[in-house]
């Protein structure tokens, strides 16, 4: 009898270990999907009359926690190159976990276009983000612009027009050299969208300026925490969390992006 009840802990014991184990290399997932692009399912030719869904043809994504996520594919930028003799297509994909992947490769290109972003074309708000991007000191005027006087603040000024503010935290380069911990900088603290429009992981992930480690690429280990909370069909502030993290296992410094919603 006393040997059945040892037998019996020990099985109790085994499973408990076996239990941590998976639940413990669940939590700690940070690996981005795997985005496979079959050369024998993509397009040969890509025109300027074509829909760009056209491109997602041929190009799959798999998670080793996840399994397909192919679901999760989107085109981030469609760029002419080449002297319009070719395209590069970088495509996204994401997990559960919101680590993001991408890739890109080149397609033969027949048409007129210099250059093509399309990665806010659903939403509409590719120009307003151009501005932004290229003259942030026009944007950082317009977030000081309401400040008339010691006792107010930009928070008390709601956002009302669309697009990027704010200026994040540039990323070290001598601090990431000198501590091997990787840095990622964002386009904006603040982005402000209309109540209804989409706001995708695609979205999300164009909100990233750049991303460094001391010795390799880590912008394909990004992880953006917050995105399932986001109603964009529901008036309000929702707070984004940006990181990323090197196969060492190092993760730098969330960076806080603050989407509004509004009317």
């Amino acid at each position: 009898m006393e040997g059945k009840k040892l037998y019996f802990l020990l099985i109790v014991c085994v499973i408990i270990i076996f239990s941590g184990c998976v639940i413990s290399t669940i939590v700690t997932d940070r690996e981005p999907p795997e985005i496979i692009i079959s050369e024998a399912g993509t397009i040969d030719l890509f025109t300027d009359d074509m829909d760009v869904n056209e491109l997602l043809k041929g190009v799959t994504a798999y998670d080793e926690h996840d399994g397909d996520v192919t679901a999760s594919l989107s085109i981030v930028n469609l760029i002419v190159i080449n002297d319009r003799q070719s395209i590069q297509v970088t495509y996204a994909a994401s997990d559960k976990r919101n680590n993001i992947a991408q890739k890109s490769t080149k397609i033969k290109y027949s048409g007129t276009k210099d250059f093509i972003n399309i990665s806010l074309a659903e939403n509409d708000t590719t120009e307003d983000n151009t501005p932004a991007q290229n003259d942030p000191d026009t944007t950082t005027e317009q977030q000081d612009t309401p400040v008339s006087g010691e006792n107010q603040t930009t928070e008390a000024q709601p956002p009302t027009e669309e697009g990027g503010s704010g200026t994040p935290v540039k990323i070290d380069k001598a601090a990431v050299d000198a501590t091997g911990i990787p840095q990622i900088e964002l386009k904006y603290t603040d982005y402000t969208l209309r109540k209804g429009k989409e706001f995708t992981t695609a979205n999300a992930l164009n909100m990233v300026n750049d991303t460094y480690d001391d010795s390799e690429d880590v912008s394909n280990r990004i992880v953006i925490n917050g995105l399932e909370e986001i109603d964009t069909d529901t008036v309000g502030d929702y707070e984004l969390s940006y990181l990323v993290s090197d196969k060492k296992g190092n993760r730098s410094e969330a960076q806080k992006l603050i989407l509004h919603v509004i009317e």
